[in-house]
Parts: C-alpha cells; sequence; structure tokens
C-alpha cells in the first residue's frame, strides 16, 4: 500500500477519533501530569541495600522495605508505558492541523498520543480496487486512555 491513500485517511481517523472535548482533555492532562519516577525509588533501593550490607537494617526490614520500593519501581514503569506521549501546545488541534501550523514531529506526537497501532492486512490480488482501499486493510488500534477518555463525559 502506498502513502499516498493511506496517510490522508489515518489523519481523518485520528482527527475524527480526537474530538474538541477529548483533546482538550488530553491537553489539560499534558500541563498537570509529572511522571512517576522510577529512578528514584531505585536509588532508594541501592541506598537501602547499602545499609542492610552495613548491618545497619534486620533482614525483616530489609524484606519489608525492598517489597515496596520494587512495588514502586514497577508501578513508575508501568505508568510510564500507559502514558500517552507529550501533546502540541495547541488549543485547537484540527484547525492547527488543517491551516498546517502543526510540524511533523507535533503530528507524530498526536499520533503517538492516540493510537496504540496501525495493522495493514493483505489486499486482494490483481486491480481491483474494492479490498485494497485504506478503509479495508486498515485497522487502528486506539490507546485504552482515548477510548475511555472519549467515553466519559467531560
Amino acid at each position: 500500500m502506498t502513502a499516498e491513500p493511506l496517510e490522508p485517511w489515518v489523519e481523518a481517523a485520528v482527527l475524527a477519533k480526537v474530538t474538541p472535548q477529548l483533546w482538550r482533555q488530553l491537553h489539560s492532562a499534558r500541563a498537570r501530569r509529572t511522571p512517576p519516577d522510577a529512578e528514584s525509588a531505585a536509588a532508594d533501593l541501592v541506598v537501602l541495600a547499602r545499609r542492610f550490607g552495613a548491618g545497619e537494617l534486620l533482614e525483616v526490614e530489609w524484606n519489608a522495605a525492598r517489597a515496596v520500593l520494587l512495588e514502586r519501581i514497577a508501578a513508575a514503569e508501568a505508568a510510564s508505558r500507559q502514558r500517552p506521549a507529550d501533546v502540541p501546545d495547541v488549543k485547537d488541534l484540527h484547525g492547527a492541523w488543517r491551516r498546517g501550523e502543526l510540524s511533523v514531529r507535533d503530528k507524530q506526537r498526536v499520533l503517538a498520543a492516540v493510537v496504540e497501532r496501525i495493522t495493514i492486512n493483505r489486499g486482494v490480488r490483481g486491480r481491483s480496487f474494492v479490498g485494497n482501499r485504506p478503509e479495508d486493510r486498515v485497522v487502528i488500534t486506539w490507546r485504552y486512555t482515548v477510548c475511555t477518555a472519549a467515553a466519559t463525559p467531560g
């Protein structure tokens, strides 16, 4: 499949999915989101291990504190995987996109924030038009956070 019919189709699907309400939610989440810090929990774990190695902590204390820190690290890593990409700082996504005000990188950031993956299925052999159009072959898997945000009024 060539890029010519695919790119405009994906752009239209993304703009249809990202309503102005959803864009406001994503944009406001961009401003208030502070990603969890797995590095600080890992550093705390190193300090804890040194204290245990030096005999300053009992084994029970070591195990309890270690479990808590490992949970913090796992939660931070999971949150960073689920967190949508940082979105461009524009109030009206649709208008900015249509006016050409977004760079290619800004458009990539929007796609990364809302699209989990794009699958292109096999086409039909020969010159048949039906079965080879993007709407016949392409499946967009939306990010879970986008689908739930779109479902909740706000």
